[in-house]
């Protein structure tokens, strides 16, 4: 019988393809992907099911990712929920960042990087309930 995946990814971008993309990474990573092509979904689709991860571009077409971490890091149940802002690209962008250790900034579009780290975060997560998949 096959395992389905019981951890939620939220993954969140304006472009179609890199939304794809995500979904295939967060599905590789033993996840079921949630997808949320504005920030105004990806807010309320956070609060609704309390994603295991997120994966979220930088620059939406309404809004920023990082109002979505800032949105998430002022609840406490969401407080905690790993955050990957992807297409992080120079120094004025990363200070702007939480400083805490659930939010990742990233600048690579590599998809097997991506897929390693989500998989991380994912295992960091299972390590802190104390589930095993």
């Amino acid at each position: 019988m096959t395992r389905q995946p019981t951890r939620l990814v939220l993954v969140v971008s304006s472009d179609p393809t890199r939304l794809r993309a995500y979904g295939v990474m967060a599905r590789d990573a033993g996840a079921y992907p949630l997808a949320a092509p504005l920030l105004g979904r990806a807010i309320a689709l956070v609060h609704k099911v309390r994603p295991s991860a997120v994966l979220v571009d930088v620059g939406l077409s309404d809004g920023r990712g990082l109002d979505l971490v800032r949105a998430m890091r002022a609840v406490p149940p969401l407080a905690h929920v790993p955050v990957v802002l992807l297409g992080m690209c120079g120094p004025d962008e990363r200070a702007h960042l939480p400083h805490d250790p659930w939010t990742h900034g990233v600048h690579t579009r590599d998809d097997a990087a991506l897929g390693a780290l989500l998989r991380d975060l994912l295992e960091d997560e299972r390590d802190e309930r104390g589930v095993r998949a």
